[in-house]
C-alpha cells in the first residue's frame, strides 16, 4: 500500500469510526464511546504525522468526502451529546446545591 493510499485508509478508518460512534449515542449507549473516542484520537495523530505526501486528485477527493462525512458525524454527535452533558451538569449542580 502507498502512503497515499494508506492516508485514504486512515481517513476512512476515521470516518467509520465516527459514524459508529453516531449510531451507538444515537441508541443511548454512552459506555461505548470512549474506546472509539481514543481510537479516534490514534488516527488522528497518525494522520497529523504525514501532512504533506503528494496525492492523486483522485485520493484528494475522496479525502475530501470524507472529510465532509467526518464533520458531519461530528456535529451530530455533539447534538447527540450535548443534552446529556446538560444534564449532568444539573445534577452536579442540584448535588452540590445540597
Amino acid at each position: 500500500m502507498s502512503e497515499a493510499s494508506a492516508d485514504v485508509a486512515g481517513f476512512e478508518r476515521l470516518a467509520d469510526t465516527l459514524a459508529r460512534m453516531v449510531e451507538l449515542a444515537g441508541a443511548k449507549q454512552w459506555q461505548e464511546l470512549p474506546a472509539l473516542e481514543a481510537q479516534c484520537a490514534f488516527l488522528f495523530v497518525q494522520l497529523r504525522a504525514h501532512p504533506s505526501r503528494a496525492l492523486s486528485p483522485r485520493e484528494r477527493a475522496r479525502i475530501a468526502g470524507l472529510v465532509e462525512r467526518i464533520e458531519a458525524d461530528q456535529e451530530t454527535l455533539t447534538r447527540l451529546m450535548r443534552p446529556q452533558l446538560l444534564r449532568l451538569v444539573q445534577n452536579l449542580r442540584a448535588e452540590s446545591a445540597r
